[in-house]
């Protein structure tokens, strides 16, 4: 579809609207046959009243009190009997009291604010945004009443997320539009108040037909094209935007007079239950992200560590081949592998030049081990003889005595 046209191609309905100059010719006329009439009467008396005289003062402070001014900022038109005769224009105008009347609105933007606000946190925000308008000189409309929407409800019935059920809601929704054109405005609205009140209407009746197909959750996330969906039909509504018939044909609906600025969905307007679980929900997210990378980040030392100690043992690796390829490592290797060997089991088969080393290796560990014992035997030979000698000689075993000195005494 057709984005918004521009104001050339806008459908107005200007065949109530006459000329001015055609107006202020019949005014022209009439005064001119009250003055005449006047004058005509300064001659006669009723009751001791000169009525011609009075017809004329009566006639010069009734032009008098109908001159007003038509302000540069405002968008005005000119009723006669109720019906519409054309545009004013910036400036002074003649608008005869009694007969005809000026209707005039502000050409400025005007800011609708629909739906109540629930929590303290939210009723700051709209304070805060109404100060923000008023301060630009924007006129603000509040229309407190509840809006209710309701979401459809999700297809997983186990499924325990709040924004997954069906929910019914007062959503805050922020129009903003700008009179500016008087003609068609008068008739299709009339003030500003009741433009209000249909547009409202119409964004909230947008609104319920999309979300009755959509979860809270969905519509948060499409809360752009729920915006999109709400200026599209505001627009096609007062004759800004093309609209499609089932023929497949476009036409565009007369011109209201009115610029559409702005349409939006300030806040979805959930319960506070629900507001408490998106909080607890949230809180859960945080804390399962926090868990996650706290794991990532244990799993990424541990990976390191062990990549370390795997460089390492490989350097060792390495290293003890490098020896091993030399005549002292070799033998070296051979020892530490029948060690281990020993160590282990009882019983290792080994084969090849290995074996044969091991074999030599244990001959010589043989030998050592009956020279320890042929050693051992030879001393407790020794410790044997020593201990006949003491058996047969006791005297002499020990120490001998000291020999006194002197004689002994009788």
């Amino acid at each position: 579809m057709k984005g918004k046209m521009p104001k050339a191609n806008y459908v107005i309905d200007e065949s109530e609207m006459i000329s001015p100059s055609v107006f202020f010719i019949w005014v022209i006329i009439i005064d001119t046959i009250l003055v005449i009439t006047g004058l005509i009467l300064l001659s006669q008396t009723v009751w001791v009243i000169n009525v011609g005289k009075y017809m004329l003062t009566l006639l010069a402070i009734y032009h008098l009190i109908s001159i007003g001014k038509q302000d540069a900022d405002k968008v005005g038109v000119k009723l006669f009997m109720g019906r519409r005769l054309y545009r004013l224009e910036p400036g002074i105008v003649f608008v005869p009291r009694l007969i005809c009347k000026q209707v005039t609105a502000a050409r400025r933007q005007i800011l609708v604010l629909a739906g109540t606000a629930k929590s303290a946190e939210e009723k700051a925000i709209l304070e805060s945004e109404i100060k923000e308008a008023e301060k630009r000189n924007v006129e603000v409309i509040r229309m407190p009443e509840p809006q209710r929407i309701t979401f459809a409800e999700g297809q997983d019935d186990k499924n325990t997320d709040e924004l997954d059920r069906r929910i019914t809601s007062d959503p805050i929704v922020i129009l903003i539009f700008v009179v500016e054109d008087m003609w068609p405005f008068w008739v299709k609205m009339g003030n500003v108040y009741n433009a209000a009140y249909i547009l409202i209407e119409t964004a909230i009746t947008v609104l319920q037909e999309k979300c009755a197909k959509l979860t809270a959750a969905k519509a948060l996330e499409k809360i752009n094209r729920l915006n999109e969906g709400i200026t599209e039909r505001i627009e096609e509504l007062i004759g800004e935007r093309e609209t499609k018939n089932k023929d497949g044909t476009r036409d565009m609906c007369p011109w209201w007079g009115i610029d559409l600025v702005s349409a939006r969905v300030k806040s979805m307007g959930f319960p506070r239950r629900v507001n408490e679980a998106i909080a607890n929900k949230r809180q859960t997210i945080i804390g399962s992200q926090g868990q996650k990378l706290k794991l990532i980040n244990e799993g990424t030392g541990t990976a390191e560590a062990r990549k370390k100690w795997l460089n390492a043992e490989a350097d060792g690796l390495k290293r003890q081949g490098e020896i091993a390829e030399s005549e002292g490592g070799k033998v070296a290797y051979q020892a530490q592998i029948m060690r281990e060997a020993l160590e282990r089991s009882n019983y290792t088969i080994f084969s090849g030049p290995a074996a044969e080393s091991l074999i030599n290796m244990q001959d010589i560990a043989k030998g050592l081990a009956v020279a320890r014992q042929e050693g051992k035997n030879i001393t407790d030979k020794k410790t044997d003889v020593s201990s006949t000698d003491k058996k047969k000689n006791p005297k002499t075993s020990g120490k001998p005595k000291e020999e006194k000195k002197g004689g002994e005494e009788n």
